[in-house]
């Protein structure tokens, strides 16, 4: 396959555009594959035929077969990431959601009585405990 080379503003856009659609397509097929969509947080409910979900995954396959076919005619770059770099991310971000959900962060929403702010902080100060032996 011939391929192309793009002025490096463009290569790196691109890049990004490819990136983010293999991220969105694997999320789609996770979903439509049903593989880890169910929690106690959010329930997953099917509503696509059998029919349907097929035609969707196979459209997903079609749509990154094409990407990958633009990702080679275009010469664009990989990222590379560590998986340290990705737990350390994830965890950060995690430790910056508990901070903001801790009773004293909440005082924009109204007041929280005095019991109702030790039990969520308790939970709050549990989970990121957790989160600190993550690093």
């Amino acid at each position: 396959m011939k391929t192309i080379k793009l002025p490096p503003n463009h290569n790196r856009v691109i890049s990004v555009t490819a990136k983010t659609i293999e991220e969105e397509l694997n999320e789609l097929e996770i979903v439509l594959t049903q593989k880890n969509n169910n929690s106690i947080i959010r329930k997953f409910i099917p509503s696509f035929s059998d029919e349907k979900r097929k035609y969707l995954i196979e459209k997903i396959n079609a749509l990154r077969k094409l990407n990958n076919t633009m990702f080679i005619e275009l010469n664009l770059k990989s990222s590379e990431i560590t998986e340290e770099q990705i737990v350390k991310g994830k965890i950060a971000y995690l430790w910056t959601v508990l901070i903001d959900s801790k009773a004293n962060a909440l005082k924009g929403y109204g007041d929280l009585p005095d019991d109702l702010a030790q039990i969520l902080d308790s939970h709050i100060d549990t989970l990121l405990k957790t989160i600190e032996e993550m690093r």
